[in-house]
């Protein structure tokens, strides 16, 4: 039979061989050691009152730290489901209007064509009217789901954090903090943003659950590096794109913009799909874990 203890470090429900009451023991989590007695008999009344989220039947010689006695965090399922796929919706709807600002674009690439070869015949048939207004309602409309979109990701990146922790990992830096901290730094929110993600990725492994830093054997995901890298590409692009149109290269300007709203496009679909493997991992980690500790 098993006591069910808080850690006093952490307050992280743990739980104890019977046999073990009077043996120091040490938190898988932060890593306290203390003795279970004093707190025992709160424990096991808290734990009463809520059922558990695993079977816990045989722990005896599961073993997460070279102490005494081991202790085991219970298993909690992941958290925000519904985040994810808010968050993979407004991602998705973000990206539909920057698709038709790129096919303005490249309509407006084709009416400059046709004024370079009319040159000295004035053109007045109101199209360059109708396309700045049309422009500036697609611009609204990628004001309108950005933000909430880009809102849900961090909160999503939280929240994905958080259940890496749930679920027997630890060890890793909470890049979270960084990206709400420096959320209006260029480059440094995207940075704080590629390192949580590749440190969600690798803890939510299913297959390294045999300690709580296990997951740092885990090799990076190209996926994430490929989204790393457009992320980045875009505001060099606006940067060239600028110069160009400084120097008179409309042509340039105008392929280079395009380009940049369709890199934008990629890193929204990379993402989608990171998330999504990212649910799918940590689903399938919280089940190894209840059937390793069945």
């Amino acid at each position: 039979m098993k006591d069910v203890i808080h850690c006093p470090g952490c307050n992280a429900e743990l739980m104890l061989p019977s046999s073990a009451n009077e043996a120091s023991v040490q938190c898988p989590r932060c890593e306290r050691v203390f003795t279970p007695m004093d707190s025992l008999s709160f424990a096991v009344k808290t734990a009463a009152s809520a059922p558990p989220q695993c079977p816990s039947s045989s722990l005896d010689d599961h073993e997460l730290l070279p102490q005494s006695t081991s202790l085991l965090v219970k298993v909690h399922p992941p958290a925000g489901q519904w985040l994810v796929h808010g968050t993979m919706l407004l991602l998705a709807a973000t990206s539909i209007p920057l698709l038709i600002w790129a096919y303005s674009e490249l309509e407006a690439m084709e009416m400059r064509a046709e004024i370079r070869a009319q040159v000295g015949m004035p053109i007045v048939d109101g199209r360059w009217t109708e396309h700045h207004r049309f422009t500036a309602s697609v611009q609204s409309w990628i004001q309108m789901t950005a933000l909430p979109a880009l809102a849900a990701f961090m909160i999503w990146s939280v929240v994905a954090a958080h259940n890496t922790r749930s679920l027997h990992a630890t060890g890793f830096m909470p890049w979270q903090v960084f990206i709400v901290g420096f959320f209006c730094i260029p480059g440094l929110n995207v940075l704080a943003a590629y390192v949580n993600l590749q440190d969600v990725w690798r803890a939510s492994d299913p297959t390294e659950i045999d300690g709580p830093t296990t997951w740092r054997k885990v090799p990076a995901s190209w996926w994430i590096r490929a989204w790393g890298v457009v992320v980045l590409s875009v505001p060099l692009q606006i940067v060239v794109a600028v110069q160009a149109a400084s120097a008179g290269h409309h042509t340039l300007e105008s392929y280079l913009g395009m380009s940049a709203i369709l890199s934008v496009v990629v890193s929204n679909l990379l993402l989608i799909g990171i998330i999504r493997s990212i649910n799918l991992r940590q689903q399938e980690r919280y089940h190894r874990l209840c059937e390793d500790l069945a």
